[in-house]
């Protein structure tokens, strides 16, 4: 049996623990703010084979850096939400001024 480094232990113990414990804060990738025109991309959320897979971390403070429109149809592109491993985490700086149809597309009535 290998000796593990010290360093190396314990990156991959404070690994295991951000996995396991849902209560660890992580970075979004993108902060984006939904409008309701003239956004700087418009979105439609599908449930499968979207143009790319969102997962949405929840509420965020400060600016945002995209403005986002979500439509019903013909959006600049279509998007899944996902629980996990999407090609973007996003975070939303307004979740609590959205209606309760758009909350739950995004997942945040969790």
């Amino acid at each position: 049996m290998q000796n593990i480094k010290p360093h190396l232990a314990a990156s991959v113990l404070i690994s295991a623990l951000a996995w396991a414990n849902p209560g660890v804060a992580q970075i979004a990738d993108v902060s984006v703010e939904a409008v309701s025109a003239f956004g700087d991309i418009s979105v439609e959320i599908v449930d499968a084979f979207g143009d790319q897979e969102w997962e949405v971390l929840g509420e965020c403070s400060g600016f945002p850096d995209q403005e986002i429109e979500f439509v019903n149809y013909f959006g600049d592109i279509t998007v899944e939400i996902v629980d996990a491993f999407g090609d973007q985490s996003i975070c939303i700086t307004n979740a609590d001024e959205l209606d309760d149809e758009l909350r739950e597309k995004l997942g945040l009535n969790d």
